[in-house]
């Protein structure tokens, strides 16, 4: 008798909690719109090349990982964590078998760029040691692909 009173009010509880949490999520999301697609044509394509390396090596994809998913910060500031969400990486690999990062993959739709000016994603990769490519997408798929393979192999040593 004791037991079932006790679900009950924990019962209650949780419908409360729950109308209120659609109450506020209704409120949020009158400023929204689903997105058709999460993916854009091009990211598909080399997403589709990326898994049948990945497959080979027992590594997994994350597409479109913001990037305080990726670091933690030591002293746990709010500003630096919105400077980190802020960001994303279009693929990051990992290792299945241990859960850490191998590298990350940017796609970028814009000429190259000299060697010498990197973008903020490209300096955290490099300042924490975690292999990075940027991958321009204006070249040949072909080239991105062996490029691509080349980079995630060397990554794993």
């Amino acid at each position: 008798s004791m037991f079932v009173i006790i679900l009950f009010i924990v019962s209650n509880d949780t419908k409360r909690e729950l109308s209120d949490s659609v109450s506020e999520a209704s409120e949020i999301c009158e400023t929204f719109v689903k997105k058709e697609f999460l993916m854009t044509e091009d990211e598909i394509n080399i997403y589709g090349k990326i898994k049948k390396i990945c497959d080979k090596e027992n590594l997994a994809i994350l597409p479109k990982l913001a990037m305080n998913n990726l670091f933690d910060v030591k002293n746990k500031k709010s500003s630096e964590l919105d400077t980190l969400r802020e960001y994303n990486i279009d693929f990051v690999i990992v290792n299945i078998k241990n859960g850490k990062t191998v590298c990350g993959i940017i796609l970028n739709r814009k000429k190259r760029r000299s060697k010498n000016k990197e973008t903020f994603e490209e300096s955290v990769f490099h300042i924490l040691e975690i292999p990075i490519l940027t991958v321009y997408m204006e070249e040949d798929i072909t080239l991105n692909v062996r490029e691509i393979k080349r980079f995630i192999t060397k990554s794993l040593k």
